[in-house]
């Protein structure tokens, strides 16, 4: 009976010991955010096609542009893919997407399209789409490689 009560007391001591540690370390981290934690998530929302424009300061890291020429291999409502003729695909996806489709830019499978981007953690970035089939030209970035669905960011 007596081992029963100190392995019982025993047991609620180290579930407090534990749940008074956990409340400890998320008061203490609350509101911060490790500058790798933030690098992780500038990257993954990028990658997924930028963030929604509402405010924030939104940057590139522009190294190079680059310029590529390909055919539509596929078109829809969320991404444009491009098949250049090394054989290698390039996606125009997320925020950029929507911007061209918003601002009427249509390509269909088989045009011949070229587009100036640039490299950004191993994901192509689209700056501008020329569509050579019907001559329609539109500019996703500026010239320093901020999107223009960002707004105006702040001052």
């Amino acid at each position: 009976m007596l081992k029963k009560i100190i392995l019982g007391g025993l047991l609620i001591v180290f579930s407090g010991i534990l749940i008074v540690g956990a409340v400890n370390r998320t008061a203490a981290r609350g509101g911060e955010t490790s500058s790798t934690q933030h690098e992780q998530t500038t990257q993954a929302v990028e990658q997924r096609g930028g963030r929604n424009g509402a405010g924030g300061n939104v940057e590139a890291s522009v190294t190079e542009w680059q310029t590529v020429i390909g055919t539509v291999s596929s078109v829809d409502a969320s991404y444009l893919e491009i098949t250049l003729s090394d054989g290698r695909s390039v996606e125009v996806g997320g925020r950029a997407w929507q911007l061209a489709v918003a601002q009427n830019f249509t390509a269909n499978v088989g045009d011949s399209v070229t587009v100036h981007g640039f490299d950004e953690n191993g994901v192509f970035q689209a700056g501008q789409i020329d569509n050579q089939s019907n001559g329609q030209s539109l500019s996703l970035r500026d010239t320093t490689g901020r999107p223009l669905w960002a707004g105006r960011g702040r001052s």
